[in-house]
Formats: C-alpha cells, sequence, structure tokens
C-alpha cells in the first residue's frame, strides 16, 4: 500500500518563464505551458510548481524570487521569445550549479552561449509535441534526482577557471588551461554545427526556389494566365526568394564574425 505523502515530503520546481501581459501571445504561450506541460509532470512527481508571478507571500518580490532560484529543487527556465528577465534568473541557477531544465518554442529563442546544453524543444498547440515535450521534462526529472544529470554551463565553467587560475598549486594552473582548451574546442564545435545548419537551410531554399521558378515558366501552369502575367509573377517570386536567400546567408556571415 502506498504511503500517503505529506508537505514535507514534496519537492519545490520554481520556473522562470517569460509571463507578458493578460490577453497577449506571450501571457497564453506563458499560461499553457504551465498548465498543460510543466505542472501536470511535475505534480505526478510529487513536486509543488511556482511560477514568479504566482509568489503570493509578503515582502520584495525581486528578493523572492533569487531566494527561490537559490533554493529550489529544481528551476525550469522557458527561454523562448528571448526574454532578458529569465537569462538574467537563469544565470544565477546556473552560477550557484544546481538542476535547471530549458525548454523552448523554437531553437531561434536559445541564447548561443547555451545552445550546448540540452533544451525540450516545444510547440504548444500541437497535442504530439506536447506529448513528447511531457515524457522529454519527465526523464529529465530522473536523471537529476538519480544524480545523472549535466549541470555544466559557461558561468560555472568560468568560475572554476577563475579559481584554478588564481591558485598557487602549479598542476591547478595547468588544469585550467586545459580546460581552456576544451571550452574553446566546443565553441568552434558549435560554430561548426550552426555553420552546417545554415548550409542546409540555405540548400532546401535553394532547392525550392528553382522548383518554384520550373513551375512558374512551365507551359502548363494553371495559375498564370498570359505571357506578361507570367514574366511579372517570375521577378516577383525571384526577388522574393533571393531576398530570403541573402537574409540567410547574413545571418551566417554575422555568425562567423562573432
Amino acid at each position: 500500500m502506498e504511503r500517503d505523502l505529506s508537505m514535507a515530503d514534496k519537492k519545490d520546481c520554481f520556473v522562470v518563464s517569460p509571463i507578458g501581459r493578460q490577453d497577449t501571445e506571450v501571457r497564453e504561450h506563458a499560461d499553457q505551458t504551465l498548465t498543460h506541460i510543466i505542472k501536470p509532470v511535475f505534480n505526478s512527481k510529487n513536486y509543488t510548481v511556482v511560477r514568479a508571478d504566482e509568489i503570493d507571500n509578503s515582502g520584495v518580490i525581486s528578493t523572492q524570487i533569487v531566494q527561490r532560484l537559490i533554493s529550489a529543487d529544481i528551476v525550469v527556465a522557458d527561454l523562448s521569445y528571448g526574454n532578458p528577465n529569465v537569462y538574467y534568473e537563469l544565470a544565477l541557477r546556473h552560477a550557484i550549479r544546481k538542476p535547471f531544465i530549458h525548454m523552448s518554442k523554437d531553437v531561434d529563442s536559445i541564447s548561443f552561449d547555451i545552445s550546448h546544453n540540452r533544451t525540450i524543444i516545444f510547440n504548444r498547440t500541437n497535442l504530439d509535441s506536447v506529448a513528447k515535450a511531457k515524457d522529454k521534462l519527465s526523464r529529465q526529472i530522473d536523471e537529476i534526482e538519480t544524480g545523472d544529470a549535466e549541470l555544466e554551463n559557461p558561468i560555472a565553467t568560468g568560475i572554476d577557471l577563475q579559481i584554478l587560475r588564481t591558485s598557487e598549486n602549479v598542476d591547478s594552473i595547468n588544469f585550467a588551461k586545459i580546460l581552456e582548451e576544451i571550452a574553446d574546442l566546443r565553441k568552434e564545435i558549435r560554430f561548426l554545427r550552426a555553420d552546417q545548419e545554415k548550409r542546409e537551410q540555405l540548400a532546401k531554399m535553394r532547392s525550392e526556389r528553382d522548383h518554384v521558378f520550373r513551375n512558374l515558366v512551365s507551359h502548363d501552369n494553371k495559375y498564370i494566365g498570359s505571357p506578361a502575367v507570367s514574366e511579372a509573377a517570375i521577378e516577383a517570386v525571384k526577388k522574393f526568394l533571393e531576398l530570403q536567400t541573402k537574409n540567410i546567408e547574413d545571418q551566417k556571415d554575422d555568425s562567423e564574425k562573432n
């Protein structure tokens, strides 16, 4: 027979998320993600879940947020929309190297500095995506509870390196140099991965562009009635697709410069 779990047995999950004003897309995203993904999973594992705007104790809100970021058993950070407050709060959690879980509605919202950390990508409007996100979230919680979770992050690594660099122990100083070399290699690998993704995206767009061109100039195109309209349509679509391709190439160049 299962024993009843008291409040003392419950663990804490603190959620940092873009919240937004009522009746906005951001607020709808935040509420639905909390209600339909985060809370069901954590509640099933005997966690109490609190988001910043749900704190009801008296006192300075910012101080209570910091306290929860430090004391919570797990912090879930929703990186959607690239909200600066979320990154600020997540940085504190990273600094103390306690368990965290990253989530986002898309890859584009994730800062490059933490792109190597595992992130649960989800679409709250797609039931299959929601189910997969809940499954991944459950598995990450299990990994945290068994001590198998990876807690490495740029801030914690930087703190470790600084401690080693300022040490008077030669071995520690040499170890710091090795860690820096590893960190540089990881950064280069991330750049290469990002570059490869851009190349694949460009190749796909060029293929789609060529496909559209072929359809437009075909004699049996049912959407275009005259040669004059056909020529104008081709030019319009060509300019639009070339502009999209250029935007991707510009993004690639920017990432290489950074």
